[in-house]
C-alpha cells in the first residue's frame, strides 16, 4: 500500500484562509495567538492562560462524574484528574454527530487531539485531550 500525502491547495474548495493558515501563516497571523506549528505559541498561551482564574476542582469534578456516568475508561479519569492540577492544560475540540462524511473525520479530530496534547506535553507543557461531541442538531428540520 502506498500512502500519499494531498495538499489543501489541491482540495477543492478549500477556503484562502485555510491553506494560508497552514502554508502561509504569516498573510492570516493577525487573525491568531500563534502558529499552529510553532510549539513557542502554545507555551506563550498557555502562560497568559495561567494568571487567569480557572474553578478547576468544579471542572473536574464535573467532568468525573459525567464521564463516570458514560462507562469511561482510568486513563479517562486520570486525565481528568491530571486536569484539576494547577499548570495543566487543555487541548479542546469536537464535532457536531454526523452520520454521512462525519465519522472518519470525527475520529481524525480526536486523535489530532490526543496527540497534540500528548505532544506539548514531552515538550514540558502538560496537556490532556478533551473532546465534546455535540449530539443536538439545531438546524435538523
Amino acid at each position: 500500500m502506498t500512502a500519499t500525502c494531498i495538499p489543501y491547495t489541491q482540495v477543492p474548495h478549500s477556503s484562502a484562509l485555510l491553506t494560508d493558515y497552514l502554508y502561509h501563516f504569516d498573510r492570516v497571523s493577525h487573525f491568531y495567538n500563534g502558529a499552529p506549528l510553532d510549539p513557542r505559541s502554545y507555551k506563550a498561551v498557555a502562560a497568559q492562560m495561567s494568571k487567569l482564574p480557572t474553578p478547576r476542582g468544579e471542572i473536574a469534578e464535573i467532568l468525573a462524574r459525567q464521564n463516570r456516568a458514560f462507562g469511561c475508561s482510568e486513563p479517562t479519569l486520570a486525565n481528568i484528574q491530571r486536569l484539576s492540577k494547577p499548570g495543566t492544560f487543555a487541548v479542546v475540540t469536537g464535532q457536531q454527530v454526523g452520520l454521512f462524511s462525519g465519522p472518519v473525520f470525527t475520529l481524525y479530530k480526536a486523535l489530532t487531539t490526543v496527540r497534540l496534547a500528548q505532544s506539548l506535553s514531552e515538550q514540558g507543557l502538560p496537556c490532556v485531550p478533551v473532546f465534546w461531541l455535540a449530539t443536538e442538531d439545531h438546524d435538523l428540520e
